[in-house]
């Protein structure tokens, strides 16, 4: 997943309209406390933030992290991943960054002449006009506009997708092919070993159980099983750090404004078995 500012930069005043939105966007952020209470810190974070981007050719979402890391060091003795990281939700949420498919990126997309999923590419940036993206349909090399948030990837960043049998989507409740989601993604494992569970996970436990350490076993075995198109989406609104910290419940994940958004739209699609394809993921052992 790629992050791309909200708007187009034609002149000064944009760039300045831009830094407004950002300074905007951060004092909601709870997290970043120490740098909404001091206003000469935070005009200078947004500007230095939007400067040091406004022209990014790498726009994976790991490096727009590792800016609003290096931009919050300036001003700030103590930072760490997870403060970057909220910087970077929070800019997100608030529609200062949008989020787009990379150029090359393999996805399944519904093509207008039958309203099915079938493989394509992604061919073209996001217009920002119509959320959009141009894909070309693999089997039959045609090009086709695709509403972005109707994109789903091939392959999950980081989960098993072997477990493909038909069943009941326990987000967008369709009967659709299934496959397993680590709601703490597998390459956060290794942070939370022999740590108690992060805090929405631990809320749901019995008394006794909420101070474990957690195991390379039980972290593999907790997640949900989910359709490939609400697997897409939980996996590109948050990184896997955020997902494993603060999403990593059936609740609270379908509590947030962009799964809700997805599932209103996911509803009114038709389900396909095209979504079941041996090339999506290895057998689970």
């Amino acid at each position: 997943m790629e992050l791309v500012f909200s708007s187009q930069m034609k002149d000064d005043d944009d760039e300045e309209a831009l830094i407004e939105n950002t300074i905007r966007a951060l004092r909601k952020s709870t997290c970043l406390q120490k740098i909404w209470t001091n206003e000469h810190n935070l005009d200078y974070v947004a500007g230095a933030f939007v400067s040091s981007t406004i022209k990014i050719e790498n726009k994976a979402i790991e490096k727009w992290i590792l800016h609003a890391f290096d931009t919050l060091s300036e001003v700030l003795e103590e930072v760490n991943e997870t403060m970057a990281e909220a910087m970077i939700e929070i800019l997100r949420f608030e529609g200062v960054l949008e989020w787009q498919f990379a150029q090359g990126t393999q996805v399944l997309a519904i093509l207008d002449e039958d309203n099915d999923w079938h493989e394509a590419i992604v061919s073209s940036p996001l217009d920002l006009s119509t959320k959009s993206q141009r894909v070309l349909f693999t089997q039959w090399q045609k090009p086709q506009m695709g509403i972005r948030d109707s994109l789903c990837l091939l392959t999950a960043d980081d989960d098993d997708t072997s477990s493909c049998q038909d069943g009941l989507c326990l987000l967008c409740q369709r009967s659709m092919p299934l496959t397993f989601h680590h709601l703490v993604p597998k390459e956060e494992h290794e942070r939370w070993i022999g740590k108690v569970p992060p805090l929405p996970w631990k809320q749901q436990l019995s008394a006794e159980k909420q101070e474990m350490l957690l195991s390379r076993s039980e972290l593999g075995s907790y997640g949900i099983m989910i359709c490939r198109p609400c697997h897409s989406t939980v996996h590109r609104f948050a990184s896997n750090s955020i997902l494993a910290q603060k999403y990593c419940t059936l609740e609270s994940l379908a509590t947030h404004p962009d799964i809700i958004a997805w599932i209103k739209y996911a509803r009114k699609q038709k389900t396909s078995s095209r979504m079941n394809s041996s090339r999506h993921g290895k057998k689970k052992k």
